[in-house]
């Protein structure tokens, strides 16, 4: 059976409006931008240079940092984008730390940022994506 379907100026104005192209540069946000974030939150926490390591606070402190680096990049207005915070936060001991990340990703609409603070006895490494919605 064949089926006709009428569709008004209203209905594919609509549908036009939900068909999105790829953000210019100045509707994303950029690399410097979370840089600058990042580096602000890392600022306000580790304003005190000589702030030792204590592990019954790293965990309240690390979900300090995402919380506000999050919030932070939520308020910079950019709706058509998710963000995805991580950071990693230890002790200084002379031993090595590898981590790695795999994403789906597209260079001309996504972005990322890391910023890593350390002092004698603490490192903060903490990186946030900005992925556009499609």
């Amino acid at each position: 059976t064949n089926k006709i379907v009428q569709i008004t100026l209203d209905e594919f104005s609509i549908m036009s409006a939900q068909i999105s192209s790829p953000p210019t540069y100045d509707k994303r946000p950029s690399n410097k931008k979370i840089t600058s974030v990042i580096l602000s939150v890392h600022g306000d926490v580790f304003c005190d240079k000589t702030l030792a390591y204590e592990s019954d606070q790293a965990s309240d402190l690390t979900k300090n940092i995402c919380d506000t680096v999050k919030n932070k990049l939520r308020d910079l207005h950019f709706p058509q984008y998710k963000y995805i915070v991580q950071v990693f936060f230890g002790e200084k001991r002379n031993h090595g730390v590898h981590a790695g990340c795999r994403c789906l990703w597209d260079k001309s609409t996504d972005s990322f940022a890391t910023v890593t603070f350390s002092n004698d006895t603490i490192i903060c490494t903490t990186t946030a994506y900005s992925l556009h919605q499609k």
